[in-house]
């Protein structure tokens, strides 16, 4: 059996390799892939794992760290990204065996959860990651311009293009909006400077919504001939007028259909009709079962002490999450446990003995499609 020598990268040299092999893969350009890693203010030679033979690289993964919003805490999470392996090396499982010794340094670095977005699920389920699913809404624009007809529209209400100064309110705007939701990943001033300046040097929209010089909402689009895209629209609390205001800024006449990549409680949803579609591109996996256990635990024994109940006790085994409330015991699979801990409590879990909607409350869940990777 060939032998293959399975690391992170050395130096920048390798690096240019590793976009070579990118370029044969897929049919992007090595620029494209540069442009992703220039985005991410963590990324290092040491995120990105190759398996080698005979001095040549074969296959290539790449991590993107950083952390996300589930009920409210920060879980340290890796994506996955760039996934690549010549054609002449397939089969020898190597893309898993990559993924395998990665994810053991990563749960030494106390990273907790996996995130991958894929066309391919079959695939990576057999390495441990499991989809959850996720509605996206189709709008037709003249439904939406009927609906929004009414709007009485504020002439106060100036539209711009962010700059460096405004990460701040973007910022804490951004997070007032995602740390309510499960999922989002958590922004820092880099993301947002180098988010800024990318977006000024491509056709997508990046637009502020202000009212008497203060930043009440933003919104991220991309329009593609007669569609529009909208990918993110955040607002202040109580700011569901500046979010319409920017909404009907980007619904011009040449719009006829719209995509809106929100979560599904969003606020400007509930102001239309909307044709749902559940994607299940998006795959989590835990890498760090007691890193998950030990920040669960107090939220969980805290909704039980609030609901009148006694401690929930919460232990696991290899693919499988046991709850223990009082006399009654339930075990589920992790990809249910997931699903509750991103989404809230199935209709089947909650018919059950142990009262799981008080355990794992409804919940709207996104990883927003501008951070995919």
């Amino acid at each position: 059996m060939e032998h293959f020598n399975i690391r992170t990268l050395k130096h920048e040299n390798e690096l240019e390799a590793v976009l070579q092999l990118l370029e044969t893969v897929f049919p992007e350009e090595k620029s494209f892939f540069q442009d992703r890693l220039n985005k991410e203010t963590n990324y290092s030679l040491d995120t990105t794992w190759i398996a080698e033979s005979e001095g040549n690289i074969v296959s290539v993964v790449q991590i993107f760290p950083f952390s996300v919003y589930i009920s409210g805490l920060p879980f340290k999470t890796a994506g996955i990204g760039n996934v690549a392996i010549l054609p002449e090396y397939r089969g020898f499982s190597l893309t898993h065996r990559i993924l395998k010794q990665a994810e053991e340094q990563l749960s030494h670095e106390g990273f907790v959860f996996s995130i991958l977005f894929t066309g391919i699920p079959g695939f990576y389920e057999k390495a441990g990651w499991h989809s959850i699913a996720h509605p996206v809404f189709h709008v037709d624009a003249k439904e939406a311009r009927r609906s929004f007809k009414k709007v009485q529209r504020n002439k106060e209400w100036e539209m711009a293009t962010p700059n460096h100064n405004d990460w701040g309110r973007l910022a804490l705007i951004y997070e007032s909006f995602s740390k309510k939701l499960n999922g989002p990943r958590i922004r820092l001033k880099d993301y947002w400077l180098k988010q800024i300046e990318s977006d000024k040097t491509n056709d997508e929209i990046f637009l502020l919504a202000e009212y008497g010089g203060r930043i009440r909402s933003y919104a991220r689009a991309e329009k593609k001939q007669n569609k529009l895209i909208i990918h993110e629209l955040c607002g202040v609390e109580g700011g569901e007028d500046s979010m319409s205001e920017l909404f009907l800024t980007l619904l011009d006449e040449e719009v006829e259909k719209i995509v809106c990549l929100l979560p599904q409680e969003h606020p400007i949803l509930s102001e239309m009709s909307c044709r749902a579609e559940n994607l299940r591109e998006d795959m989590w996996k835990i890498i760090n079962k007691k890193g998950v256990q030990h920040s669960l635990e107090p939220i969980l024994k805290e909704r039980g002490r609030l609901a009148g109940k006694k401690d929930v006790i919460l232990s696991h085994s290899n693919e499988s999450w046991k709850f223990r409330w009082g006399n009654e015991e339930l075990t589920i699979h992790t990809a249910d446990f997931l699903s509750c801990l991103l989404k809230g409590a199935s209709e089947q879990l909650r018919g059950s003995l142990i009262p799981f909607e008080t355990l794992f409350p409804e919940a709207s869940y996104i990883f927003w499609s501008k951070d995919h990777f």
